[in-house]
């Protein structure tokens, strides 16, 4: 998965989609990993 980019949906039929539970999981683990990081730089600047 790309830094920063949503999780792909899966298609369920008609006009329902889903996501896979675990892509969401580390896409918005890693959205936290980057904010602290930038948090981290603002503050030791």
């Amino acid at each position: 998965m790309r830094v920063g980019k949503f999780p792909l949906t899966v298609k369920l039929g008609g006009n329902r989609v889903a996501f896979v539970e675990d892509e969401i999981e580390a896409w918005i683990e890693e959205k936290i990993r980057a904010w602290d990081e930038r948090r981290a730089r603002r503050q030791g600047a």
